[in-house]
């Protein structure tokens, strides 16, 4: 079998168990994006407070906007470890489906297979590849929220001032070439 092949057969494989886990990994999709419009909020609603708070020297609207960044930073708290949750409970459950696959081909295994290669060459190698599919599994709900997160801060920051927006974001794509640079170099 090819590499191409075996790469395509692998990631057949890891969407097929996703698509199994699709509940729970829409459940960790959804949470993180309350998690997202909680922690972009708050920001938001400190604007708010302060304008029409301090600004206005209004005591009852500085109470309600402390109440509801109050309620909004215990929403975050809530979805942060919601949102992780359920990105690990479901990579686990990936992992553990895919364990058991292993483990079940393994036996089926011809016995003189078993003569020729190392049992602890076979864990080794089952044990790294199911963490990289942990892994990834993992980071599905979190690398979304965290994109969104990016998206809508961009977006406030462009009805803010659209000027300070574009000399705030044009060292991205500096800072991104120089942490894959420094990642390469890191791990080769």
């Amino acid at each position: 079998m090819s590499d191409s092949t075996a790469r395509r057969n692998g990631w057949r494989l890891i969407a097929r168990e996703a698509r199994r886990r699709r509940v729970g990994i829409a459940i960790g999709v959804v949470t993180g994006l309350a998690w997202t419009a909680s922690k972009v909020s708050t920001g938001v609603i400190v604007r708010q407070a302060v304008d029409q708070g301090i600004e206005q020297d209004d005591m009852d609207a500085l109470r309600r906007w402390a109440i509801v960044l109050g309620c909004v930073a215990l929403a975050s708290a809530v979805f942060t470890g919601l949102r992780r949750y359920m990105a690990f409970r479901e990579a686990r459950a990936v992992e553990a489906s895919l364990r058991d696959r292993i483990f079940a081909h393994v036996q089926r295994l011809h016995f003189a297979f078993h003569d020729e290669v190392q049992t602890g060459q076979i864990m080794s190698r089952a044990n790294t590849d199911l963490q990289q599919i942990q892994a990834f599994v993992v980071m599905v709900p979190l690398t979304i929220s965290n994109f969104m997160t990016v998206l809508s801060v961009t977006v406030i920051l462009v009805t803010i001032d659209p000027l300070l927006t574009l000399l705030a974001l044009g060292s991205l794509p500096f800072l991104n070439l120089m942490a894959t640079r420094f990642s390469r170099r890191l791990h080769p």
